[in-house]
């Protein structure tokens, strides 16, 4: 298994899928991923995933966007 480096947080925006919920969603979506295991908060309903949280969210057919990293604000890269 590799080290993690201390420096760059589990859920950083270089590792996972970064996806958001439309407002009518948002509660649905962070239900099932505050219950499917860590995720990354970001502002606006969206979060750092991983590949787990993708097939849940579509077994459940809960709608998300997959967002680049390039669309996020410089600050959050």
């Amino acid at each position: 298994m590799q080290q993690q480096s201390s420096s760059t947080p589990l859920f950083h925006p270089n590792r996972g899928h970064i996806i958001r919920f439309e407002p009518e969603h948002a509660t649905e979506g962070f239900y099932l991923i505050l219950n499917t295991g860590q995720a990354g908060c970001l502002p606006n309903n969206t979060y750092i995933v991983g590949q787990h949280h993708i097939k849940a969210l579509k077994e459940a057919k809960i709608p998300f966007q997959s967002i680049k990293k390039s669309d996020l604000s410089p600050k959050i890269g």
